[in-house]
């Protein structure tokens, strides 16, 4: 009677059989990311055009974007991003940071229309989104839509379109030294007007250095106005570093940026929203946030 013979994988064909599936691995593994990141990327700038119709309602119903004031212009879009509830806790006679008020509940409250799914990093109550103050108060004042004082669609004389509204940051993260996620000091102070241009090339120029760093806390806190939490400027393009000058907030350079590869998310006045790449030209950049500068914008 003859034995029947199983029939089994010789250890070259196992082999050879590992080593294709590694590499179907390598090269779907980088695709799957890059898919993610596609639909990581959407969702930010979904999150952005939201914000967009926030910022038109408001504008509309008041007749000018949110200003400078205690309170960030994200609490004032609060009722516009379906968080009246939210909004109606906010006691607008306490301070932000006043620990034996309820503030402080609504202050850390996460919400996700103001976070990017791209940056984990916490804590979740920051935001990802800031407010355009202009190109550097420094030399050029207040001259974005975010101002101390009310600035409508009358005085966006460039052209809502050619004007950009909030841009995507990057949350600081206590105790790192990843250069995109601090904002450094400068050595040398350089606050007077005429200085501006050497004071944002030497922030350019910085090499990361824990030495230098100021703050890891940007972007921490959506609820409060300034420089460190809810507001930016064009001062430098698109992930080039942040760095304060002398002691004052608003005369730093606080860039826009992104953990998406190559750029970041922008948000126009107008509503629309657009991807800028790190690598657009500075003139560009800064006329793009601008409202009355008269620039001639050309965006690639």
């Amino acid at each position: 009677m003859l034995c029947k013979t199983r029939k089994a994988f010789t250890l070259i064909e196992l082999l050879v059989v590992v080593t294709v599936i590694g590499l179907l691995v390598a090269v779907l593994l980088p695709a799957v990311q890059m898919a993610r990141e596609a639909a990581r990327r959407m969702h930010c700038s979904n999150n952005l055009k939201q914000l967009g119709i926030a910022l038109n309602s408001y504008a509309l119903t008041h007749g000018a974007f949110p200003t400078l004031a205690i309170y960030s212009p994200h609490t004032m879009l609060l009722p516009y991003l379906e968080q009246s509830a939210i909004y109606s806790s906010v006691n607008f006679n306490m301070r932000v940071s006043d620990e034996a008020g309820a503030n402080m509940t609504v202050a850390h409250t996460s919400l996700a229309n103001f976070l990017c799914p791209s940056d984990h990093s916490q804590p979740r109550c920051g935001t990802n989104y800031a407010g355009n103050c202009g190109i550097g108060v420094q030399k050029y004042g207040f001259n974005g839509i975010i101002a101390p004082t009310p600035v409508g669609f009358h005085s966006i004389t460039d052209g809502a379109s050619q004007t950009t509204a909030f841009s995507e940051i990057i949350l600081g993260l206590q105790g790192s030294h990843d250069p995109r996620r601090v904002v450094y000091g400068t050595v040398n102070v350089l606050i007077r007007p005429e200085e501006f241009d050497q004071f944002t090339a030497e922030c350019r120029e910085l090499k990361p250095d824990p030495a230098f760093i100021l703050f890891d806390d940007r972007g921490n806190l959506w609820m409060s106005t300034d420089f460190r939490t809810s507001l930016y400027n064009h001062s430098n393009p698109v992930n080039a570093n942040s760095c304060a000058n002398g002691v004052t907030l608003p005369q730093g350079a606080w860039s826009a940026g992104s953990l998406h590869p190559g750029g970041a998310n922008v948000l126009f006045a107008d509503g629309h929203t657009r991807f800028m790449r790190e690598s657009v030209n500075l003139t560009t950049w800064r006329a793009l946030g601008s409202r009355n500068g008269a620039e001639l914008v050309a965006i690639e």
